[in-house]
Parts: C-alpha cells; structure tokens; sequence
C-alpha cells in the first residue's frame, strides 16, 4: 500500500496532545509518499467533526481513511493497519474503563443480554488481526476503507434514550452500521497504541498541597515520639 494513497486525519477541539503531534510528524517524515496530515478542530458535537473529515476524504483521491484522536499516540508502524486490504480495522487504545481493573483495549462485541456492546471478553489473548461477527472498535485510531464510507451514510451518529441522553456513542454506531451492510470490523492486536491521560494542573497543585501537609504531620510526629523527656524543664 502506497503511503500516498492514505489519508491521516485528526479530529480536535485546538488541543492536540504535543505526543501525538510528534508522533505523526515522525510518521510523515518516515514515509514521504504521505499527504499533508489533515487536523480538523470542531467545537460542535465530536459526529459533526468526524463526518467532516469523512467529506474531506471522500472528496480526496486516497484509499484509506486514518482517524486519529488527538490524545492518541500510535506505534511506529501504524501505517500496516492498511496493508490488510479489509474493510474497517482498528489499533487497540488502552483506556481505564470502570468495568475492568486494569486499562482495557477499546474492542467491544454485541451483547443483547447485557443490552449493548461490551468489552471483548478475550482482549488479552488475542494477537495480530481478529475478528468477530459482531465486532465493534472505537475510533481513536482506526483505518477505514473508501468503500465503506462511500456507503454507510452517514458514518458518525449517537442513538439516544428519550430523556435524550446518549445511549450509543458514534463508534458503536459506525461498526453497528457497517456490520448491517455486510463489512467486516476488525482489531489489529499487534499495532496498539495509548492515550494520553491528561491532569489538570489545579488537581497537581491540590495533590502536593496535601501530600507537603501529610509529610509535615508524620515528620511531627516521628519528632515527638524521639523526643527525650529528661531535656524538658518542669518546675519543681
């Protein structure tokens, strides 16, 4: 697969992480067939962004989408997702998610049980490409090919509750909606990548603030408790 003939796009609120920018400009240098990395900043819904930047790539000569958070930082060799030729892949990011107990990929099945997607129950024993018939990725870094988008119109949606709340997120929804139309979603376990998780800087300050408090108070007491009692003058 010719570097050329992928498109690689970033959609953002005006932040990117300074990671995943030194992480794409290093992939561009490495490959110099690569066109200009497209960073679209949007502060209306994240479907509104995403759908923009598959209108840019449609109306683009290239073959393969490449969507990329912009807290996400891919592996070095993140470009090979497109040289499987399948139709939706994408690279594992770790998250903390409240289900699990450790950071857990972003790869989901089908439940209807459960009532919804759910975490892929054997995430950690799975390596290179897989698949599965009722798949789902998320999309902070997937490769999606032009077919797929040429078809499934359009490609990022929230479904809601009738209180209006969120109940599937535009991810969900694009890997749902592929399946329906006969396309295969799949995660490449042998390219993942991590996100950046970002504090903010008030939280630091308030942790050291009670971390320099906490010290003082043990050091305190250590003092007391070696504290020799003959060097204390009481009047007789």
């Amino acid at each position: 697969m010719k570097a050329s003939r992928i498109l690689v796009t970033v959609p953002t609120r005006g932040h990117p992480c300074v990671w995943t920018v030194n992480s794409l400009q290093r992939l561009r240098s490495q490959n110099p067939g690569l066109p200009e990395i497209v960073y679209f900043e949007s502060h209306l819904s994240v479907c509104h962004g995403r759908n923009a930047i598959v209108k840019t790539f449609l109306e683009s000569k290239a073959d393969f989408l490449f969507m990329l958070d912009d807290d996400v930082v891919p592996c070095e060799d993140i470009l090979g997702m497109a040289t499987h030729g399948v139709d939706v892949v994408a690279s594992p990011v770790y998250i903390n998610r409240t289900e699990a107990n450790v950071p857990f990929p972003n790869v989901f099945i089908y439940d209807e049980p459960a009532g919804g997607h759910v975490p892929y129950p054997e995430t950690f024993s799975q390596t290179g490409l897989v698949t599965h018939p009722l798949l789902a990725v998320g999309t902070g870094c997937i490769c999606i090919a032009r077919h797929v988008l040429e078809t499934v119109r359009p490609a990022f949606e929230h479904t809601w509750t009738e209180d209006g709340l969120i109940k599937e997120t535009e991810d969900l929804v694009f890997c749902r909606k592929a399946r329906m139309a006969g396309y295969q979603v799949h995660a490449d376990y042998s390219r993942p990548s991590e996100q950046m998780v970002v504090v903010a800087i008030r939280r630091l300050q308030e942790r050291n603030a009670q971390a320099m408090l906490e010290a003082q108070r043990r050091n305190e007491q250590a003092r007391r408790a070696t504290e020799d009692p003959s060097h204390l003058w009481m009047p007789a």
